[in-house]
């Protein structure tokens, strides 16, 4: 069974998702999904990669971080509403 991990927060950030909602991110097997708490719906934003990423970070503009198999770094930003991969690679000490 795939293992489900969850960053919450409890505020209304301007500008969270296209209709200003309060939202739950979480990843699901290799996919990184948002739940929207008002509608009660939840939406698969996009594939993460082969691996299951093991954290999520929410920065103070409510941008949730993560990597990707390869090290990139890649960010859910709620105010563009998709995925954006960094074209940087993270090394590895």
């Amino acid at each position: 069974m795939a293992e489900t991990k969850v960053v919450t927060s409890d505020r209304n950030p301007k500008g969270a998702g296209r209709s200003g909602h309060n939202f739950i991110p979480y990843l699901k097997a290799l996919q990184f999904y948002i739940y929207d708490i008002r509608s009660r719906q939840r939406r698969d934003i996009g594939r993460i990669g082969s691996v299951n990423a093991q954290v999520l970070f929410m920065d103070s503009r409510h941008r949730i971080w993560t990597s990707s198999d390869y090290g990139r770094l890649i960010r859910y930003d709620p105010e563009r509403d998709r995925l954006e991969t960094s074209p940087y690679i993270l090394v590895m000490l």
